[in-house]
């Protein structure tokens, strides 16, 4: 089964949204061996939207549009997919009703002309239900082809793809690949496929590929479906060389694999950040459950909350700056000590632009951890802008935090 994607919305061309509607559905369609073989974004133009309409009908054997669906002048998709699908545009009563009872239930009016356009149907279309929206989704046969028209609003798009339209195409066709992700955390990315490469240096049946973030790498296996077996084979061989480097997929990632670990020994775990600006605490608070071990943390940006809040002592501060390793240390004991938690991480750094000097340039960074017999500092100076510089010492302190939690539980025996 071929795939091909059409995203609409002059917005996502001129970068005032973020385009995740790609990302979710890559990822769905990727989880069971379904290929997205294209995508295409195109503005609000139906004689661009035509244009590509038939191209892409031509070329694939689903094309999935995502978004122009709504009530306003720029919604077009519905319109201009009858037209290249050759089927007239019927008026449903059951999708009226439902919209305005849905709008009456939030207090919201809409103007009837925009009702009447989102109840039209394309003839021969499967209507696809709305449960957090207003506009329906359509699944469109064309001979052989299909069409599938989806909301653009990710909290209506989502939920609509997995429970309408993902049994519908597993039921269509088979999945054209078998794969298998892992995820190695601290290995750099030529170290990992290094690595990989030795595993299946006689192996022609499993392709390996990989995406390199901050402190992670995932590993991506891929084989046909027929292979599966031997692909599992060949993903335990992986896992077994990398060992305690993989995050297991029941974590889901570093900051999983930290929750779990702290669930198991009854740690709890708190924060102190200087240059990342909350984001530690932000991404630690945004996991389920969080408050059974996360006790809380301190933005400490200027030197006397670091003082006031830390204990840091000042003339701490003063001999070796706010950007030292004595500072960093300085910062997780007094954490320690104010939060009453098990372990801290501790985070100071020049972010950029400006503020380096040679000794200490932009992008320096010292992240200090501690907890029950464990005391560590690691000094990083990363290349690229603020945001890298932030984002980059966030997931560097989770990885070495994961790392000593792991370190940790291996000297305490399981009860």
């Amino acid at each position: 089964m071929n795939i091909h994607i059409v995203c609409i919305g002059t917005e996502l061309l001129i970068g005032h949204t973020l385009n995740t509607n790609l990302a979710f559905l890559g990822s769905s369609l990727e989880a069971l061996g379904f290929v997205v073989a294209q995508e295409t974004c195109v503005p609000d133009f139906p004689a661009v939207m035509r244009d590509t309409f038939q191209r892409e009908l031509a070329a694939a054997d689903v094309v999935i549009t995502v978004g122009g669906l709504g009530p306003t002048s720029d919604d077009l998709t519905r319109g201009v997919a009858a037209e290249v699908l050759g089927a007239e545009l019927e008026f449903h009563q059951h999708i009226h009703d439902r919209i305005a009872d849905f709008l009456t239930c939030r207090g919201v009016t809409l103007r009837r002309d925009a009702l009447l356009v989102q109840s039209m149907v394309p003839r021969g279309a499967t209507v696809l239900p709305n449960e957090n929206g207003t506009a329906p989704g359509l699944w469109c046969p064309a001979g052989d082809k299909l069409m599938i028209l989806l909301p653009g609003p990710p909290r209506e798009l989502q939920p609509m793809f997995t429970d309408h339209v993902l049994p519908r195409l597993v039921s269509r066709g088979a999945p054209r690949v078998s794969r298998r992700s892992l995820t190695v955390s601290g290995v750099p990315e030529s170290i990992v496929e290094e690595r990989v490469k030795k595993i299946l240096r006689n192996c022609s049946t499993v392709e390996p590929a990989y995406c390199a973030r901050p402190s992670t790498v995932d590993i991506r296996l891929t084989a046909t479906p027929a292979e599966t077996a031997f692909l599992d084979h060949m993903a335990a061989l992986v896992v077994e060389e990398f060992k305690r480097e993989i995050i297991p997929p029941e974590d889901g990632d570093v900051v999983g694999s930290i929750a779990r670990l702290l669930t198991e020994r009854h740690w709890t775990l708190a924060v102190a950040e200087s240059c990342t600006g909350g984001l530690l605490g932000a991404e630690l608070t945004a996991r389920p459950g969080s408050s059974q071990w996360f006790s809380g943390g301190f933005i400490t940006y200027s030197n006397a909350l670091k003082t006031a809040c830390l204990d840091v002592p000042a003339e701490t501060l003063t001999t070796y700056g706010a950007v030292s390793e004595a500072t960093a240390l300085a910062m997780v004991d007094g954490l320690l000590a104010k939060s009453g938690a098990d372990w801290g991480i501790a985070v100071t750094g020049i972010a950029g632009p400006g503020g380096g000097t040679p000794e200490k340039p932009v992008g320096r960074v010292y992240i200090a951890i501690a907890g029950p017999g464990y005391r560590r500092v690691f000094e990083q100076t990363y290349p690229g802008n603020r945001e890298n510089v932030r984002l980059r010492a966030r997931a560097t302190a989770f990885s070495e935090c994961r790392d000593m939690l792991l370190e940790a539980s291996d000297h305490i025996p399981d009860v």
